[in-house]
């Protein structure tokens, strides 16, 4: 029997990271006075509901007595949530007065196979996988619920690709040759909320529908201090596939190079997402404000313990699975 060698051919490799990384936060909280909606010394804020018409446009309101907020006007929800905020690790400091340092992770494996072979004269083969998945969570400044999400990385990430092919050319005689080639690549990507219960109800806040998935706190942006939940867009979760099937055959006819051959594709797009159907707050402090004299008055996070948003909005879930299939052929003379 004749001796067959340089016949197959097989790779591998597999890689792995991980890797920890401290991040640095320096925020702003509400001191143990302003928890207790004690302004004094503070920027002056008003009473909303002392506010009366001047006509014109034009109103007025009074000054909380002592710039204090009465421990009855306190908003549970917002007294809720204050309990869960972390203190300032500054506590005499009025801004800036909390520093944390968290640590992120970075997790990932990658692989990738190859085995090429020769099955005879006329016949080829190869198979191709490759592997890549990644795990990355970025903290926000305040441990959960609370979390203090303030912009698009900070949340849990997960990433999954897969990708294998496999081909065939098969030489039919000296001028008939085949190529055939399958290919699938799959791609996920899913950043979810770091808290997996739905916390509305325990800190007092209505008006948002339960809603499977979207769980953790609002997001709560309070101006000049550090934000309070998780982000809006989450969950963000995204798979995109694509299968394709391709043939291909070269025919030489004398002077003539005849190429034909055809593709098929099948594609599908799968998300499910949320622009803010886990609600949002802006408390910009124009509640407690002076209406007359607006400049270097009013407090964000008084608006907040009053429990009075600026703005808020809140959106459905958005989810949607999309497919399509494609075909193709082409013929050519290349003389």
């Amino acid at each position: 029997m004749p001796k067959r060698t340089n016949r197959a051919f097989l790779f591998g490799s597999w890689e792995r990271d991980s890797v920890n990384r401290g991040i640095t936060y320096v925020e702003t909280v509400p001191t143990a006075a302003q928890r207790a909606g004690n302004f004094a010394g503070l920027v002056p804020i008003y009473d909303p509901s002392t506010t009366v018409s001047l006509g014109g446009g034009k109103f007025a309101r009074t000054q909380f007595q002592n710039n204090q907020i009465p421990a009855n006007r306190i908003s549970p929800a917002a007294a809720n949530l204050l309990a869960a905020l972390p203190a300032a690790t500054l506590p005499n400091q009025n801004i800036n007065n909390y520093i944390a340092s968290p640590k992120s992770t970075d997790r990932g494996n990658r692989g990738d196979f190859r085995h090429d072979l020769q099955i005879s004269e006329a016949d080829s083969l190869f198979a191709r996988y490759s592997f890549s998945q990644r795990d990355l969570v970025t903290p926000g400044p305040f441990p959960a619920p609370i979390i203090g999400s303030s912009n698009f990385q900070i949340a849990p990430k997960s990433d999954l690709a897969n990708g294998a092919a496999i081909g065939e050319t098969h030489i039919f005689s000296p001028s008939v040759v085949n190529e055939f080639r399958a290919g699938y690549n799959g791609i996920q990507d899913f950043r979810t909320p770091f808290v997996t219960e739905n916390l509305n109800s325990q800190f007092g806040l209505g008006g948002i529908p339960v809603q499977s998935g979207i769980t953790g706190l609002p997001k709560m942006a309070i101006s000049g201090y550090a934000g309070i939940g998780e982000a809006t867009f989450l969950p963000n979760d995204k798979i995109s596939e694509v299968l394709t099937l391709q043939d291909h055959v070269s025919w030489t006819l004398g002077n003539h190079i005849l190429n034909l051959g055809g593709e098929y594709r099948w594609v599908r797009s799968w998300f499910q997402i949320s622009s803010s159907a886990r609600g949002s707050y802006t408390f910009n402090g124009s509640f407690t404000q002076n209406p007359q004299k607006t400049a270097g008055t009013g407090s964000g996070v008084a608006d907040f313990i009053l429990g009075i948003p600026s703005s808020s909005s809140l959106s459905n879930q958005i989810s949607g699975d999309l497919r399509y299939n494609y075909y193709g052929g082409f013929i050519q003379d290349g003389k």
